[in-house]
């Protein structure tokens, strides 16, 4: 990963894929779990799709790759989020 800057004290951008439920509430949690990992949520979209499911992209603020992954562990661990990646700067997650 390569991160823009070299001052540990700064936050990096990162956007992340998250494929989950849509339920009510959701969103919440997720924005609970990112809070709990210390991420800032910088911006999101956010679609609904017909199989009731959601597809979730943000861009977070992060201090770190250790820091990105724990963020991701951490929302994977949130109940009806199937699936989290990072997205690449080619558009498409990881492991996709």
């Amino acid at each position: 990963m390569y991160w823009e800057g070299s001052d540990e004290a700064q936050s990096f951008k990162a956007k992340i894929h998250i494929l989950c439920k849509n339920e009510r509430g959701l969103l919440a949690k997720i924005a609970g779990a990112l809070d709990e990992a210390g991420v800032n949520i910088d911006s999101g979209e956010f679609r609904s799709q017909v199989d009731g499911s959601s597809e979730i992209v943000m861009q977070i603020e992060v201090s770190d790759i250790a820091q990105l992954l724990f963020t991701q562990d951490k929302l994977r661990k949130v109940e009806n989020v199937y699936d989290v990646s990072r997205v690449t700067s080619a558009g498409g997650g990881e492991g996709h």
